[in-house]
């Protein structure tokens, strides 16, 4: 293992990357992240630098919109979050480092094909809007329960939300 300025300094450079790749292409900062930390930390201490540390991102990206932001659409899938987040911090905490940085794996490739096919793909936002479909408060729950127990438990909570972002964006909301 590297001494603690040696892990502070690489922890320092891979939350830079990672929000260079935020910056750019809208998405990536939980992939990058928690793709990297957990190869020189342990999973759990990656977890609380990122859980940190995306608060500040996502709180700058939210700022920045701010104005077009209605909280009203978001309070469902946020419900689902609060209830979610609890039950992935459960699983989380019955991981051993293996399986820890597996699931973060896992997930990780999962994140990468929802968010390249929603955000990058035209064939699907086409699909999305030909489909008329209108998600509902069930669906946004849901989305934010699942966002809830990713983020909990493997601390990339993103990939419910953006497919439910993507239906509620290509569906006209």
């Amino acid at each position: 293992m590297i001494g603690d300025w040696g892990t502070t300094g690489l922890t320092a450079v891979v939350i830079l990357f990672a929000s260079l790749v935020h910056g750019i292409a809208g998405f990536g900062f939980a992939q990058v992240s928690m793709g990297i930390l957990p190869l020189f930390r342990s999973p759990s201490s990656a977890s609380i630098v990122f859980t940190a540390t995306a608060v500040v991102s996502n709180g700058r990206v939210w700022w920045s919109v701010r104005d077009a932001f209605d909280w009203r659409r978001w309070l469902v899938p946020i419900g689902g979050l609060v209830v979610g987040m609890p039950l992935g911090i459960f699983v989380f905490s019955r991981f051993d480092e293996a399986q820890m940085r597996i699931a973060i794996g896992v997930v990780l490739v999962l994140a990468v094909l929802v968010v390249g096919a929603t955000q990058q793909l035209d064939v699907v936002t086409d699909w999305i809007e030909a489909s008329e479909y209108r998600p509902g408060k069930v669906v946004g729950a849901s989305a934010g329960l699942f966002a809830g127990i990713f983020g909990g438990a493997v601390a990339v909570p993103g990939p419910p939300m953006i497919v439910y972002g993507a239906f509620m964006s290509a569906s006209g909301f």
